[in-house]
């Protein structure tokens, strides 16, 4: 039985687990002297520990045997898992090229002893020659609670209840949806939509629609803005009657989302973002990370979150047949509402039409001056954190988007900013009876 030290390893949990459990020693690994060691079979009692957490033995697992090649299709020695996918070794061992015999002793040395062997006792890992695979990679997928959660969701906000929980024999929306906080706390899953970006926004305009090019900056920006709730129809992400604003990073992607047909009259307008925003990105899944299996705070089942964000954003940009697209609707409105309410701005994602950038954010129209916005709860309006900087003003007769084609305007800070004349006395002024 050998001793390792904490210069073995750039792990910092494993480290914390040596000083823990250690004495000060000579290291057999890395030569190091005067350090804290600890012996091989409780450091490889540990990493067992850990490795069942994450992994099974692929043949437990179900997974295909070729029989022609006698071999399994699939699997990773523990060498390259904790060499390469955990990465634990430090460099001072690497060069003395002494990591594969650490893991062949702590494996050996931890795993049962021939008397018990003898007595019909299995070793799991098999000395630490065994083949792994991670659980649920290939089966059982659709037990993990991400997934099943949300399908589960969406049958019940579909089919179930859609304002209401009912009794106790099924969880809760709220519980459901309480499953995505730890993906929505990730860091690598959030991102900002800084101050000084510029998005745009398309409008297709309607015969009935009664203004002109030319009128002041205020109305136009209104014009280009979100509509008002009284006209908002059922959309992905905001219901009926809930106003989001739609954005996207490319004037050609905004054009297309709105899906107008040859030509239409059309209003573009390029903003210019005036307030930081904290945006949950969508974009960012295929750089999502998992905790280190001996982090305290592994789960396991994160390993699949992004599988389950892939599923929502399968759902907001999958095209719906029409009679079907109310009821298509109402899951990933609820999820997108459920994202407001844990603190964010808005969703980035990348649109189902080509590659570029779509963003949702959780502000609406600017309503007119009315006496309830004294005393109910509103959607801030759009204006709060974006102004209008360039307009353009064509009938679509071909996909591609060439700002010398059409008419346009620029604006600057001071077209939006409010004159004496423009200001309106407020409706109460709180000495008003009734």
């Amino acid at each position: 039985m050998g001793e390792c030290c904490i210069n073995c390893f750039n792990n910092d949990h494993i480290i914390n687990f040596i000083l823990e459990n250690g004495n000060i020693g000579k290291c057999d690994y890395c030569e190091s002297e005067e350090i804290e060691t600890v012996e091989t079979e409780i450091i490889g009692n540990y990493i067992r520990e850990k490795l069942k957490l994450a992994y099974e033995n692929v043949e437990d697992s179900g997974i295909y045997w070729d029989s022609e090649l006698k071999e399994y299709i699939e699997g990773e020695d523990i060498f390259e898992i904790l060499a390469f996918n955990e990465g634990i070794f430090s460099e001072k061992i690497v060069d003395k090229d002494n990591q594969r015999k650490l893991i062949d002793d702590f494996m050996t040395d931890s795993g049962p002893n021939w008397h018990d062997i003898s007595q019909g006792a299995d070793d799991y890992f098999d000395n630490g020659a065994a083949l792994l695979v991670l659980k649920n990679k290939y089966f059982g997928v659709e037990s993990n609670r991400f997934i099943s959660n949300w399908d589960r969701f969406k049958y019940q906000c579909k089919h179930y209840g859609r304002y209401f929980d009912f009794g106790f024999e099924v969880e809760t929306r709220e519980s459901l949806l309480g499953t995505l906080s730890k993906i929505l706390s990730h860091e690598e899953l959030k991102s900002e939509l800084k101050k000084g970006n510029q998005i745009w926004r398309a409008r297709v305009l309607s015969e009935d629609d009664k203004f002109s090019f030319d009128e002041l900056p205020k109305k136009m920006q209104k014009e280009i803005g979100p509509p008002p709730n009284q006209n908002v129809k059922n959309n992905r992400m905001s219901p009926a009657g809930i106003s989001y604003t739609y954005v996207s990073e490319k004037p050609e992607t905004c054009i297309i989302e709105v899906r107008p047909n040859y030509g239409s009259e059309m209003l573009v307008g390029k903003f210019e973002i005036i307030k930081d925003l904290k945006l949950l990105d969508l974009t960012l899944i295929p750089y999502y990370r998992v905790k280190s299996i001996f982090n305290p705070e592994y789960d396991h089942d994160m390993r699949w979150a992004a599988n389950f964000l892939e599923q929502f954003i399968n759902d907001i940009t999958k095209p719906c047949m029409k009679d079907d697209a109310i009821l298509d609707y109402v899951p990933t409105q609820l999820l997108a509402e459920y994202i407001r309410k844990e603190g964010y701005d808005g969703i980035k994602f990348y649109s189902s039409l080509n590659d570029n950038i779509n963003y949702t954010l959780f502000f609406g129209p600017e309503l007119e001056d009315d006496w309830r916005l004294k005393y109910y709860d509103t959607i801030k309006p759009f204006t709060k954190i974006m102004q209008l900087r360039e307009l353009y003003n064509f009938r679509l007769n071909d996909i591609t988007f060439n700002k010398n084609k059409y008419s346009n305007r620029e604006y600057k800070n001071e077209d939006f900013e409010i004159k004496k004349e423009d200001e309106i006395d407020d409706f109460f002024d709180g000495s008003v009876d009734f």
